[in-house]
């Protein structure tokens, strides 16, 4: 058994450390994704100003009458996903879908291969955030398939902090400016380097910052 302080530093070390590289790498990939898709970066940007205004920061207090905004974190979080999960351990010999699972058997969820799976998103190699989206009410709402987090009782501790840090550095950071690829530079596109986290491939395209 961990000791109570070895546990509390090593939650902290996984908290400070794996949020820095993943809530990096999401608005690595949102900023990416508005300069491919400025459709998109206008109506999140029309949302804020409606909400917000201009003359004072976005709080956590807004985000129940931001639907919008809470979509694009949703759809960058698909997006963007990790390739795997958090891993598990078998705590006995189980039968799962006709499969024997040893003891100790390290069980990872394909975390990419959800969030990229045509029978459940259609186009996901689409930025969408409206599939967030109810149809008939225009607010948010979650689906079962997203997973960025992982699921069950060893899900990641830091999701809530991610969530809020994620929804308010985006909406602070778009609040004030309009970001855009330069067209006389070359193009970005959507490759990714597969790590733990999916980087986009960096590229020598310019954004303009306005």
């Amino acid at each position: 058994m961990v000791s109570t302080d070895k546990n509390l530093v090593a939650t902290i070390v996984d908290l400070y450390f794996g949020a820095t590289d993943t809530i990096l790498s999401m608005l690595t990939w949102m900023i990416l994704l508005f300069t491919n898709f400025p459709d998109k970066q206008r109506k999140f940007h029309e949302e804020i100003e409606s909400v917000v205004g201009t003359n004072r920061r976005c709080t956590l207090s807004n985000r129940p009458k931001m639907p919008y905004t809470e979509a694009v974190a949703a759809e960058t979080l698909r997006f963007g996903t990790a390739l795997q999960g958090i891993s598990h351990r078998a705590m006995q010999d189980t039968q799962f879908k006709g499969f024997a699972v040893k003891k100790e058997t390290l069980i990872m969820p394909n975390f990419y291969w959800i969030c990229f799976n045509l029978k459940v998103w259609a186009d996901p190699d689409i930025f969408r955030p409206e599939r967030f989206l109810d149809p008939s009410t225009g607010w948010f709402k979650r689906s079962d398939n997203l997973l960025p987090f992982s699921t069950g009782r060893r899900a990641c501790i830091g999701e809530t902090p991610a969530r809020y840090t994620l929804l308010l550095f985006s909406t602070n950071l778009f609040q004030k400016f309009n970001i855009r690829l330069d067209t006389l530079g070359p193009q970005n596109g959507l490759k990714a380097v597969n790590s733990i986290v999916r980087f986009f491939v960096p590229s020598t395209a310019t954004l303009v910052i306005k």
